[in-house]
C-alpha cells in the first residue's frame, strides 16, 4: 500500500484519537489519584502523630501534675528511641524547654512570642499551615532532612490550676506545648513507590489498550474495508469477478452483503446490456447494409434522372449532325449517278466525306460521354481531376449553349492525381453544374475552378454561379434527401444529397455559401 494511504487511513486516525484520549484520561486519573493518595497519607500521618502526641500527653499527665521532671525526661527519652521520632520536647508558654529527649536542650528558650508558630494556636497573628485549635503541624525539608513537626498545646485543666504543687491561674488557658518531630522519609518513600506503581500501571494500559483496539479495528474494520476498496477498484476497471468474503453481523458485514448483492445485479445488467449491444450491433449492421444499397440505387437513379433531363437537348444536338449526314449522303448519291465524273466532282465528294466523318465522330463522342456517365462504377482509381471536369462540362455544354450561359474553366496546371471513383466524381460535378444552370437566367455565368492546396495536401474544387441564390431558410436543408427549393416540379430533391454522399465517401468536405439574388458558391475539398 502507498505510504500516503497509511498516513490517511481511517484505522490510523482512530488509533491516534483513541491513544490520545486514553493517554489524557489516564494522566488526569493519575493526577487525581496521586493527589488523593498523597492527601490520604498526610491525613493518616496527621492522625497518627496526633494520636501519638495525645498518648504521650496522657502518659505524662501524672508526672506533669507532680512536676516530676526527671520521670518526664526519662519517658521522652524512651519514646524518642523510636526511629520515626527525631525530636520530642515540652515547652512552657514562655518558650522555655522544660523536658526533652535531648538533655542539653532543657532550660533553653527556643522561641519567642513574636515569631513562633506555637503562638498562632491561640493568637491570630500568624497563618501557619495545618493550624486548628488542637494541633499545629509544619514541615521542615533540607537536603538530608524531611521532618514534620507537630505542636500540641497543653491545656490548663481545673485540677491542674487547683493543684498544690504548682498551681496556675484559672485564666491561663495554655500551660505549654508538646513539640514532636516525625521523620517523613518512610512516608515519602511509600508515596513515591505508590506513585511509580500507579504510573507504571497507567503506562501499561496506555500502551496495551490502543494496541488491542488497533488489532480489533484491523480485523473487524480495516481489513474488511480494504477488501471492499479493492473490489470497488476492480469494478471500476470492468472486472466484476470480485465478490467479497466478509461474514459478520455488524454494520461492516451488512455492507459486504449489500455490496455482493449489488455486484450480482451489476453482473446481470452487464450480461443483459451485452446481449442488447450484440442485437443492436447486428441490427445496425443490417440497416447500414440496406442504407448503402439504397444509396447506391439513389445515386444510379440520379444518374438516370440526369440522363433523362439531358435526353431532349442531346437528341436535338445529335439530330443536327445526323441531318447533315443525310443531306451529304443524298448529294453523294446524286453525284455518283452522273455519267461523267470529273476531277471537280471527285474533290467535292472527298470534301463531303470529310464533313460526314467529322459529324459522325461528333455523334460518337456525345454517345460515349453519355455511356461513361451512366455506367455504374465502384472502383477507386488514380484520376486526373482536370480530365473529369472537362468531360463533365462537354456533356452539359449543349444545354448552356441553348440558354446562352457562359461556362468558364480555371484549372491550375500540374494538379496531382486523386484517388477516386471517376464516375461518381463526374456525377458530382454534373449535378452541381446542372443546379447552376437551373438557377441561372438567360445569359448567366458559371465559373468552375480547380486548385491544389499544398500545405493541406487537398484538392479544392469551386463551382460558382451568379444566379438567383438559395434563400437562407433553405440552406440548412439542401443536402437532405428529397428536399428541393424549386417549385416547378422539375426536381425530386436528391441531386445535392447524392453530391453530399459522394464527397463523404471520398473523405472530403463540402461547403456552400449563397446570397439570395447574387449567386451560390459550392466549395469541395478532396484529399489529393
Amino acid at each position: 500500500m502507498n505510504p500516503l494511504q497509511n498516513i490517511t487511513s481511517i484505522r490510523l486516525k482512530i488509533f491516534i484519537i483513541i491513544a490520545v484520549s486514553i493517554t489524557f484520561a489516564f494522566l488526569a486519573f493519575d493526577l487525581i489519584m496521586l493527589k488523593h493518595q498523597q492527601n490520604i497519607y498526610i491525613e493518616d500521618l496527621m492522625f497518627n502523630t496526633h494520636s501519638v502526641a495525645d498518648t504521650i500527653l496522657k502518659s505524662l499527665e501524672q508526672d506533669m501534675m507532680a512536676d516530676n521532671t526527671t520521670s518526664i525526661n526519662k519517658t521522652l527519652f524512651a519514646i524518642g528511641k523510636q526511629e520515626i521520632i527525631k525530636e520530642l520536647r515540652i515547652y512552657n508558654h514562655k518558650g522555655e524547654v522544660r523536658s526533652s529527649m535531648i538533655p542539653d536542650e532543657v532550660g533553653h528558650v527556643q522561641f519567642s512570642r513574636a515569631k513562633s508558630r506555637q503562638c498562632t494556636i491561640c493568637h491570630k497573628n500568624g497563618n501557619g499551615p495545618n493550624r486548628d485549635k488542637n494541633m499545629l503541624t509544619y514541615n521542615v525539608d533540607f537536603k538530608d532532612t524531611c521532618i514534620t513537626y507537630v505542636i500540641v498545646p497543653i491545656q490548663n485543666q481545673g485540677r491542674c490550676s487547683s493543684a498544690a504543687c504548682h498551681a496556675h491561674s484559672p485564666s491561663q488557658k495554655i500551660l505549654g506545648f508538646l513539640n514532636m518531630g516525625v521523620c517523613r522519609k518512610r512516608l515519602q518513600a511509600s508515596i513515591h513507590k505508590s506513585q511509580v506503581q500507579i504510573l507504571l500501571v497507567s503506562l501499561l494500559f496506555i500502551l496495551l489498550l490502543p494496541g488491542l483496539i488497533m488489532l480489533f479495528l484491523k480485523k473487524h474494520v480495516s481489513q474488511p474495508l480494504r477488501q471492499l476498496l479493492k473490489s470497488t477498484r476492480q469494478i471500476t476497471k470492468g472486472d466484476l469477478d470480485c465478490k467479497v468474503n466478509i461474514v459478520s453481523r455488524d454494520e461492516v458485514g451488512q455492507l459486504a452483503l449489500s455490496f455482493n448483492k449489488m455486484l450480482e445485479r451489476l453482473v446481470a445488467f452487464k450480461t443483459e446490456i451485452e446481449g442488447w449491444n450484440e442485437e443492436l450491433e447486428e441490427r445496425v449492421n443490417r440497416k447500414t447494409a440496406q442504407l448503402k444499397e439504397a444509396q447506391k440505387q439513389i445515386i444510379q437513379a440520379e444518374k438516370m434522372s440526369s440522363l433523362g433531363r439531358l435526353a431532349a437537348v442531346i437528341a436535338h444536338e445529335i439530330n443536327n449532325p445526323i441531318s447533315g449526314l443525310i443531306v451529304f449522303i443524298n448529294l453523294l448519291q446524286k453525284t455518283m449517278d452522273k455519267e461523267s465524273f470529273s476531277e471537280a466532282d471527285r474533290m467535292k465528294v472527298i470534301k463531303r466525306l470529310g464533313i460526314m466523318e467529322t459529324e459522325a465522330k461528333r455523334c460518337g463522342h456525345i454517345v460515349s460521354e453519355l455511356l461513361s456517365f451512366s455506367r455504374a462504377e465502384h472502383k477507386m482509381v488514380d484520376c486526373n481531376i482536370s480530365e473529369i471536369i472537362v468531360r463533365s462540362v462537354s456533356i452539359l455544354k449543349f444545354k448552356t449553349k441553348d440558354k446562352q450561359i457562359g461556362l468558364n474553366l480555371e484549372i491550375e496546371p500540374d494538379i496531382p492525381v486523386i484517388r477516386c471513383d471517376p464516375g461518381k466524381v463526374q456525377q458530382l460535378i454534373m449535378n452541381l453544374v446542372q443546379n447552376a444552370i437551373d438557377a441561372l437566367p438567360q445569359g448567366g455565368e458559371i465559373d468552375i475552378s480547380a486548385s491544389y492546396l499544398k500545405e493541406k495536401e487537398q484538392l479544392k474544387l469551386v463551382v460558382h454561379d451568379n444566379g438567383i441564390g438559395i434563400p437562407s431558410e433553405f440552406l440548412p436543408h439542401i443536402f437532405e434527401p428529397f428536399y428541393s427549393s424549386k417549385d416547378n416540379g422539375q426536381s425530386v430533391g436528391i441531386g445535392l444529397f447524392v453530391v453530399y454522399g459522394v464527397v463523404h465517401q471520398h473523405n472530403g468536405v463540402i461547403d456552400v455559401q449563397s446570397t439570395e439574388g447574387e449567386g451560390t458558391t459550392f466549395t469541395i475539398l478532396l484529399p489529393a
